[in-house]
């Protein structure tokens, strides 16, 4: 469960529901940063779900890929990979069942974080958690803030034979 507020509507606790979430990034050619950490960009190209709050009804989300944000994977110590911290950035719209017509998207992006990844891809039981609270607005009038995703925290799946099939 996560927590988002709508101002004005209350705060929710959204539950993911339907498939997992899936994630598809693409891994650039690593470099060394300032600090001599190997260091490895990364573009978030597909992500999306569906959940559902009681008192707003089915929520959907899926990516902005027309406000792409650098992702990343580091190493915690210089020349030992792994153990090693990943960021996820991302733009996000969001719909909401009580509120039918209206998309809004991320202010601010989306910014999941997991201070131990094992390996890459992320092994299963891989926590991520959101850095901060993500701002949302509606598309059809953008700069006023309409709520925000307050929490988020997600965990790599055990993976189940077939599961590319569901």
């Amino acid at each position: 469960m996560h927590p988002f507020n709508i101002n004005g509507l209350g705060t929710f606790q959204e539950v993911s529901v339907g498939k997992p979430i899936r994630i598809m990034v693409e891994a650039k050619p690593h470099f060394r940063s300032k600090a001599g950490l190997k260091t490895v960009p990364l573009t978030v190209l597909t992500i999306g779900g569906q959940g559902f709050a009681e008192g707003i009804g089915e929520t959907r989300f899926w990516l902005d890929a027309t406000r792409p944000v650098k992702s990343a994977i580091w190493e915690k110590r210089a020349g030992t990979e792994f153990p090693a911290i990943q960021e996820l950035r991302f733009h996000v719209f969001y719909t909401f069942e009580a509120l039918p017509g209206q998309v809004f998207r991320s202010v601010n992006p989306v910014v999941m974080r997991s201070n131990h990844v094992g390996a890459f891809p992320p092994p299963p039981g891989t926590v991520y958690e959101l850095v901060r609270p993500v701002a949302l607005e509606d598309t059809a009038n953008p700069g006023p803030v309409i709520g925000s995703l307050l929490r988020n925290r997600v965990v790599i799946p055990e993976e189940r034979p077939g599961a590319l099939f569901d």
